[in-house]
């Protein structure tokens, strides 16, 4: 992917090129970049010299459902990195420079986001967001059949419609756009009159693809619904976070996209959606449904014509003075975040409280009908008439006709603001005409007390290109190629630490460099005099997760609350914006808060007044009241709500400019989830259970062959298991306190390989209080009374985080009971442990689940297998003792013998005796050893 963007700065611009190094080889020659300003090389040379270097900060939109990965939000920063573009026409060493980035996709993600940005050096750059979102339903062919164009596009849904012509008739009623928010990575746009043609854009229509859409246009109607006019106008089209729904007539129809990050099964397909009638399991229709339950009743009683309003709130009690104008409802509204509803048409009514009470909303033109009403999480809204008028609000004030994208909303009201603004007028004498400020306070400032990545829970990257030290400082296809590598491979450590242990280093990155920054040192001193192989130096700090937090950041707009947690930030308000003869009544202002769930968080003001500054002080803190009443996993199953803060009397009165912005002022928004929070993770500390564990035991005796990656413990001595609870996101690890149950779920003899999973009644035998007669329990609890033992319904024995020791006893009925011996080493046995807090555990809502295996060694024999070692060894060592006087008094017989012959004979020499009894004794010591060999290996195959 290539996108040039070129800013005006003086008299010069700057271009600054992203490549996807995915599409484009970097290994067989230089990719020349597309310069959109080809003029400007000078500029772009002024700016790499003057050190300006673009950084694109990536973020990737979770997934609706995580299938293979736990919920997260993810960003990476990647630094670009300079090359030459020279032309053939130019002589130079450097003609043009172009600014590269590898460009990564995450599994699990569809739609991103870049910000690309620079690092305040030199030239100057105004940020610009782009979208790269995954278009899953664009073919890349290569073959083509015969009559098509190749330069036309083919989708999986249509083709592209290069000619326009009069497609589109001006003017042309407007279409609503419905999609999944924040999720859909392809946008799909109907309503084009009597065509089969749609609009689709992966770039919220930035840009976008006519096409028209591969359907048959069958005039398909109901019995009891029948259609008496055919049009070919795709009526309703909507975009999901895979699929596509395209409705024409009474015919729907949906394709799905071809998302390979998604790890759907199966390609992208199309085909014809039917809804039959929603009946239940005795078949009764939901018209036949509403008439026999008697549970409804009536909520809220619409008037007949519209109230009389003038200014502000109009609450609607039934007392109310009601214009000749009757009420033409079209639709209501519910908007689950911050519990507010509407109900609209030629008029428009809303509530805070989910319907309880309902105020008419003024500024609403009765000779119009809304036809689409669309609110947002943070209060305001915004609709489309029936005559094509386009309206945004912010409740209790409506304000007409501001139009889409690129407009500066706030700066356009704060002009309306100024046109309302009450005036005096002097005489000639005086000083002119003097405004009076609506605003009831002169400047507010939020400041936080906490860093907010502690609570809006993104975890950041960052990625540097690799250090070069050519003349000119630019790269080649080498390094950029090694960037490449390097920005993947630190992804791929991200998506793949899911370690059930804890590193004593907190980071996926330390593995991966721990040994290399030894050395590191030596290769940077290669890299320096130019002799390493690739020319570049790679500095593993380049590569990392950061942890740096500010405590100056902006308030963040979103926040997660775990159970009995609260996020504080202060908010001050000057009663003077520094202008002479421009001062505030410090007691007419004030803050309110609203909560749209108040039942799950409460919202506290705490107010100080600091009259020396002339200015005013608000703490506010934001807590979870516990009312959430189950445990999740980490990110899944959140409610979210919204918390509304504001001075009163400021709404659309009160701006500020900051910077040659305008920006609106008076009030604070926050969208909080509540629940366990994404990035939290139980895991094993196994530092620390060896340290205790030698502690306590005053001995530890590790495995013959020791695994780094498997903890090994021996079984005559207790095991003190820690855990801890390590946040992804801070870095930070804490001890977790919380309740818990400990149950070994699998295991096997020696090898990995030999680990089976147990089944349910396996894991309650080995594990369970309840099934203690059985004698298959695999441990005990050391020293532990039996009152003092908190146990579940099941059995199972419930631990804090204090330190409590587990004796392994492996009862006969165990599997662990009956393990034979693998030559002269003792028996081994892996055990597969499982720690869950699911349904124990009252101090988070967190739903935490680890599996972990430990090596058991030094394991007791069996019994019966026991008593026939010992049978066998005692049997050996008497015949080796037998066998040993037996050869002792035959060599003392034999040397009198000896002895008696020398007498006799003189000629017999002692040399020779001694050598035959030499002879004799290591004859005797072979057999002997052959003969017990023989029985140990029997002995061993008859206990297999």
């Amino acid at each position: 992917m290539e996108t040039a963007t070129c800013t005006d700065t003086g008299a010069s611009t700057l271009q600054m090129e992203l490549m996807d190094f995915s599409q484009k080889s970097l290994t067989n020659q230089p990719a020349a970049a597309v310069s959109a300003c080809e003029q400007n090389d000078f500029a772009r040379r002024s700016a790499y010299f003057q050190g300006m270097q673009p950084i694109v900060k990536i973020r990737f939109q979770q997934p609706v459902h995580s299938v293979y990965t736990m919920p997260e939000l993810l960003k990476i920063a990647v630094t670009a990195a300079p090359m030459a573009d020279n032309v053939s026409d130019c002589l130079a060493e450097i003609c043009d420079i172009a600014w590269f980035v590898p460009l990564p996709f995450k599994n699990g993600s569809v739609v991103s986001e870049a910000l690309i940005t620079s690092n305040k050096i030199g030239f100057q750059i105004p940020d610009k967001n782009i979208l790269l979102n995954i278009d899953g339903y664009l073919n890349f062919q290569t073959v083509f059949e015969v009559g098509v164009d190749p330069n036309i596009k083919q989708f999986d849904i249509g083709h592209e419609i290069v000619e326009i012509g009069n497609l589109i008739s001006i003017p042309n009623p407007s279409s609503p756009l419905w999609y999944l928010s924040e999720n859909s990575p392809v946008l799909i746009l109907g309503g084009i009159t009597d065509r089969k043609v749609v609009l689709l854009s992966t770039s919220e229509f930035d840009d976008f693809t006519i096409l028209e859409v591969s359907i048959d246009s069958c005039w398909i109607g109901s019995l009891s619904c029948p259609q008496g006019v055919y049009s070919a106008t795709v009526y309703d089209a909507i975009a999901t976070e895979s699929m596509l729904f395209i409705r024409q007539n009474q015919l729907m129809y949906y394709f799905k996209g071809n998302f390979n990050l998604l790890r759907h099964p199966g390609r992208g397909s199309d085909g014809v959606v039917t809804f039959d009638s929603l009946v239940d399991s005795r078949g009764n229709v939901v018209c036949f449904i509403l008439q026999k339950t008697t549970s409804f009743r009536l909520h809220y009683k619409l008037p007949i014509n519209i109230p009389k309003v003038k200014q502000g709130f109009l609450l609607l009690i039934g007392t109310e003075d009601y214009t000749d104008i009757p009420m033409i409802p079209m639709g209501i509204t519910l908007s689950h975040m911050n519990s507010m509803a509407y109900i609209w048409g030629n008029f428009l009514f809303t509530s805070y409280n989910l319907g309880a009470t309902w105020l008419a909303v003024p500024g609403v033109p009765s000779h119009t009908v809304i036809r689409y009403f669309i609110p947002s999480w943070n209060g305001d809204f915004a609709f489309v008439t029936d005559i094509e008028e386009i309206v945004y609000a912010v409740v209790p004030n409506v304000t007409s006709k501001i139009f889409k994208r690129a407009i500066p909303v706030e700066e356009l009201l704060s002009y309306l603001e100024f046109f309302n603004i009450p005036y005096n007028t002097e005489n000639s004498n005086g000083n002119g005409i003097s405004f009076f400020d609506n605003c009831p306070f002169g400047v507010m400032w939020i400041k936080t007390l906490a860093p907010p990545l502690f609570y809006n829970r993104i975890q950041h990257y960052i990625a540097k290109p690799p250090w070069i030290f050519s003349e000119t400082g630019l790269y080649n296809d080498l390094s950029l190629t090694v960037y490449q590598g390097l920005v993947h491979g630190l992804l791929w450590l991200h998506s793949t630490y899911y370690r059930p242990y804890a590193d004593p280093v907190h980071d996926p990155t330390w593995r991966w460099w721990k040994n290399s920054r030894k050395a590191q040192h030596y290769y940077f001193y290669l890299a320096s005099n130019k002799l390493s192989k690739g020319g570049f130096y790679v500095e593993a700090y380049d590569y990392r997760k950061h942890y740096d937090a500010n405590i100056n950041d902006p308030l963040p707009s979103v926040i997660y609350l775990d159970k009995s947690s609260s996020y504080k930030f202060i908010v001050y308000l000057t009663v003077s914006n520094g202008k002479p003869s421009v001062e505030y009544d410090i007691n007419q202002v004030w803050m309110a808060t609203h909560v749209s769930s108040p039942q799950y968080i409460l919202v506290n003001l705490e107010r100080k007044e600091i009259v020396h500054r002339g200015s005013l002080m608000y703490k506010v803190t934001v807590k979870d009241r516990e009312y959430y009443a189950k445990q999740s996993l980490s990110g899944e199953n959140l409610v979210v709500l919204t918390v509304t803060i504001k001075v009163v009397n400021s709404d659309l009165v009160c701006f500020q400019e900051f910077s040659n912005n305008v920006v609106m002022q008076g009030g604070a928004l926050l969208k909080v989830y509540v629940g366990c929070p994404p990035g939290n993770r139980l895991a094993f500390d196994i530092s620390y259970t060896l340290q205790y564990s030698t502690q306590k035991n005053n001995i530890y005796f590790d495995c013959i062959e020791p695994n780094i990656e498997i903890p090994c413990f021996y079984y005559e001595i207790p095991f003190y298991p820690f855990f801890l609870i390590q946040d992804m996101v801070t870095g930070k690890s804490d001890r977790f306190w919380g309740k818990y149950t400990f149950k070994v779920i699998g295991g096997g003899p020696y090898t990995e390989s030999n680990i089976r999973m147990f089944s349910e009644e396996e894991i309650l035998m080995y594990n369970s209080l309840n099934y203690s007669s059985e004698y298959a329990a695999i441990w005990d609890i050391v020293n532990a009374k039996s009152s003092e033992i908190m146990s579940t319904e099941d059995g199972y024995r419930i631990f804090s985080g204090d330190s409590f020791g587990i004796q392994w006893i492996c009862q006969k009925n165990s599997p662990c009971s009956d393990i034979p011996a693998d030559g002269l080493k003792g028996p081994e046995y892996f055990l597969v442990i499982e720690v869950s807090n699911r349904g124990i555990d009252t101090s988070t809502y967190c739903d935490y689940r680890l599996e972990f295996l430990i090596h058991l060694h030094g394991l007791p024999l069996n019994p019966y297998r026991g008593l026939m070692f010992m049978l066998t060894t005692l049997s050996i060592l008497w015949f080796i003792l037998f066998s040993f006087i037996i050869l002792r008094c035959y060599l003392n017989w034999f040397e009198k013998r000896v002895k008696l012959s020398s007498a006799a004979d003189p000629m017999v020499l002692p040399s020779r005796i001694d050598s035959h009894s030499h002879l004799l004794l290591t004859s005797w010591f072979s057999v002997t050893l052959v003969l017990i060999t023989t029985l140990f290996l029997l002995q061993t195959q008859s206990h297999e």
